[in-house]
C-alpha cells in the first residue's frame, strides 16, 4: 500500500485472542525493520478483543521503497502484563500522487542493469506525460546491431524507476549527424534584446536524429543565457556583437557546429551638412536636408523664437520664426543609438509689417480721418495707401473720398515680400428728419400717430408733452393717448446715425376738447368715454375736474358690476377691455370728491 506519512493496519487484519482467564489489552507497539530501538508504544482501553483494521501507524522518517512492520500485543490478567508474539508484515512507502512519467531509460544487457554507464539510454520528458505512446526512432548507438532485448524502465514524477519491461528489437545502423541551420527570432539585433534562437537539424535519409544540442554563446558585456540542451535557447545581447554557436549530438557523436554571426548596428556617423537657406525671411516656408543613409533615421529639432517645422526622414520642413535659430539633426541607428548631430545656423531677417487689416465708420457729414490708426497691430510708417479714391497724406476725406478698401503697402526687399493691410471704410448719410406722418391738431383722450421716414440703422428719441402717455413707440413712429389740458404742445424726435451728428426736429400740435366715436364734449365735462359704441374696447377719460382720487367701476344693464372698482389718484386715462361680455348696455361710474358721475356705453360687435 502507498502512504506519504501513514499507513493503515486494514491488510494486516491484526486481533488478539482470548485467553483463558479472560485477558484484557490494554495496548500494542510496533516498530519497521530491525529498528526495535524506535518502537511506538500505544494504549488502548482494556478489552477482551482489540481490532487495528483501521489504525493508522507513523511511516515519517521511512525512505521509499519496501519496509516491514513488527507489532505485539500487551495484556493484562490478574494484575500480571504478558506480550503476545510478534507478527511481521511487508509494505511499500511511496509519494502521493498523482503519478506522471518524466523519464524513460533503456539498454542492452543480459545483465538486470548495463555494466557500462555509456550503454544506458535516457530519454527525458520536458512535460511530464501521464502514458506513453512511442513510434519513433530511438538512439541506441554503440549497441549490437540485428535482433535484440532491450529493457525499459519508467522514472515517475517523484523520482522512482518502474519494474523492467523487455521489448524485442532490430537494431539498424545509425545515419550522420548534420550541421543544423540556426534561425533567430528577430532580424535586428540590439543590447538587452532577448532573441530565441532555433537549431533544425537536417533531416531525411542518412541523417541520423539528434538527441541533445550544445550551445555556445559569446561571453562579452551584457551577454547571458538560459542553458539549454534542446534545440532552442534563449539570449541576451550584449553590448557587442558576437557569434552563437550550435552542434547537435547523439550517442553516435557530434555534428560540426553551425555559426549565427548576431551583429550589433555600428553608432552612426555624423550626417553631411546641412543644406538649405541660411538667411531668410520671418514667416518664410524653408526646406532643409542632407544626404540619407541606409537603415539610419533622423531626429530634427529647431531652436528659435516661434519657429516649427516637421522633420520627415532627410527632409526637415520649416516655417521660420521672429528669431535666428539653430536647425539640429541627430542620426539614429535601428537600435536608437545615436551619432554626432549636425547643425546649422540661420539668420532672420525682419519682414515689413503693414499691420493687419482693420475697418473705419464715419459720416458724411465728418471730419477727416487717419487711415493708419485703423490698422491692426504695428505697422511700419513710410508706406503707401491706394483706394477707391486718390489718399493724400494717409488721411480719408468723406467730402471729397469715395468708401471702399483702403490699402496699405509696405516695400519688402530681397527675402521678404511686400507686406499688405487693408482698411475697408463704410460712411453712413448724415440723417435728415423728414415728416411722414405729423397731425397738426388733437383732442383730450385721442391717440395721435407721429411718423417720419425711417433711416437704415438709425435711432429715434421721441419726445412728448408730460402728461401724454406713449402707447406704441415703434422706431420712426410713436402713438400717444393726449391727456391733461387743451393747449399748444410739441412733439420733438432725434434721430442718432453711428458716426453722425443727431437730427432734431419738432412739430407743433394744437390740443382741443375730448371726443367720443358720437360725440364732442366741453373741455370741463366731467367724464368722456370714446369710442362709443365699441366691439369692447373703451377709453375712459375722468376731466381734470375732478383734483383728487377717484373709483372707476362699470355695471350692466341688470346693475350687476362688470369691471372695477378700479382706483387712481390723478384722472389719467383708462383703458378698458370688456370683450368677454355680451353686447348691450352699460353704465359707467365714477366716484370722487365730486360726487358721482355717470355715462352710458353700448357695447356692439
Amino acid at each position: 500500500m502507498l502512504r506519504k506519512n501513514l499507513i493503515s493496519l486494514s491488510a494486516l487484519a491484526l486481533a488478539c485472542g482470548v485467553h483463558a482467564q479472560a485477558p484484557n489489552i490494554v495496548g500494542y507497539e510496533y516498530w519497521f525493520d530491525q529498528n526495535h530501538e524506535a518502537r511506538v508504544t500505544v494504549q488502548v482501553t482494556p478489552a477482551p478483543v482489540l481490532d487495528l483494521s483501521n489504525a493508522p501507524l507513523n511511516t515519517t522518517g521511512l525512505a521509499l521503497g519496501q519496509h516491514v512492520v513488527h507489532m505485539r500485543w500487551q495484556d493484562l490478567a490478574d494484575g500480571q502484563s504478558r506480550w503476545s508474539s510478534v507478527v511481521s508484515r511487508n509494505f511499500h512507502v511511496s509519494q502521493p500522487g498523482p503519478w506522471e512519467i518524466t523519464a524513460l531509460r533503456y539498454w542492452w544487457s543480459n545483465d538486470a542493469e548495463p555494466a557500462l554507464d555509456s550503454d544506458m539510454r535516457y530519454l527525458v520528458f520536458q512535460t511530464p506525460q501521464s502514458s506513453i505512446d512511442h513510434n519513433g526512432l530511438m538512439e541506441l548507438c554503440g549497441f549490437p546491431t540485428g535482433q535484440q532485448t532491450l529493457k525499459f524502465q519508467l522514472r515517475d514524477n517523484h523520482g522512482q524507476w518502474s519494474a523492467v519491461v523487455t521489448r524485442t528489437v532490430t537494431i539498424q545502423p545509425a545515419g550522420i549527424l548534420g550541421t543544423p541551420q540556426v534561425t533567430a527570432s528577430q532580424q535586428v539585433y540590439c543590447p538587452g534584446d532577448i532573441v530565441t534562437l532555433t537549431a533544425t537539424p537536417p533531416t531525411g535519409s542518412g541523417f541520423a536524429v539528434p538527441t541533445s544540442y550544445e550551445w555556445t554563446i559569446p561571453e562579452g558585456t551584457g551577454w547571458e543565457h538560459v542553458p539549454s540542451s534542446t534545440n532552442t535557447i534563449s539570449v541576451t545581447i550584449g553590448t557587442t556583437s558576437g557569434i552563437v554557436q550550435v552542434a547537435s549530438r547523439n550517442f553516435c557523436g557530434t555534428s560540426s557546429s553551425a555559426l549565427l554571426s548576431l551583429t550589433i548596428p555600428q553608432v552612426p556617423d555624423q550626417p553631411s551638412e546641412i543644406v538649405g537657406p541660411l538667411t531668410v525671411c520671418v514667416g518664410s516656408a524653408l526646406d532643409y536636408s542632407i544626404a540619407q543613409t541606409v537603415d539610419i533615421t533622423y531626429a530634427w529639432s529647431v531652436d528659435g523664437m516661434n519657429w516649427s517645422g516637421v522633420g520627415i526622414g532627410n527632409i526637415y520642413d520649416a516655417q521660420a520664426g521672429t528669431e535666428d535659430a539653430t536647425i539640429t539633426v541627430i542620426p539614429l541607428n535601428t537600435c536608437g543609438v545615436e551619432g554626432l548631430a549636425q547643425t546649422i545656423d540661420i539668420t532672420v531677417d525682419p519682414a515689413p509689417d503693414a499691420g493687419s487689416d482693420g475697418s473705419l465708420l464715419t459720416c458724411s457729414d465728418g471730419g477727416v480721418l487717419d487711415l493708419s490708426a485703423s490698422l491692426g497691430g504695428t505697422p511700419q510708417v513710410g508706406g503707401s495707401w491706394s483706394g477707391p479714391s486718390p489718399v493724400i497724406g494717409g488721411e480719408y476725406d468723406p467730402s471729397t473720398m469715395e468708401p471702399g478698401i483702403y490699402t496699405y503697402t509696405v516695400t519688402g526687399n530681397a527675402l521678404c515680400p511686400d507686406a499688405v493691410a487693408g482698411v475697408t471704410v463704410s460712411e453712413n448719410v448724415a440723417p435728415v428728419v423728414l415728416p411722414s406722418t405729423i397731425p397738426g391738431t388733437g383732442l383730450i383722450g385721442e391717440i395721435l400717430s407721429f411718423a417720419i421716414v425711417p433711416i437704415d440703422g438709425a435711432e429715434y428719441l421721441w419726445s412728448l408733452p408730460d402728461d401724454w402717455v406713449t402707447v406704441d413707440p415703434t422706431g420712426a413712429l410713436v402713438e400717444a393717448s393726449v391727456e391733461g389740458d387743451w393747449g399748444e404742445f410739441q412733439v420733438c424726435v432725434a434721430v442718432t446715425l453711428e458716426a453722425c451728428t443727431p437730427a432734431t426736429s419738432c412739430f407743433d400740435v394744437t390740443v382741443a376738447g375730448t371726443v367720443g366715436q358720437n360725440e364732442i364734449s366741453r373741455p370741463d365735462s366731467w367724464l368722456s368715454v370714446y369710442p362709443n359704441p365699441s366691439a369692447g374696447l373703451f377709453h375712459v377719460v375722468p376731466s381734470a375736474l375732478w383734483n383728487g382720487p377717484i373709483e372707476l367701476s362699470i355695471y350692466d344693464a341688470l346693475g350687476q358690476l362688470v369691471y372695477g372698482p378700479r382706483l387712481s389718484n390723478d384722472h389719467q386715462a383708462y383703458t378698458v377691455r370688456m370683450e368677454e361680455q355680451p353686447n348691450g348696455f352699460y353704465f359707467v361710474r365714477v366716484v370722487g370728491a365730486w360726487g358721482v358721475k355717470g355715462t352710458e356705453v353700448i357695447l356692439q360687435r
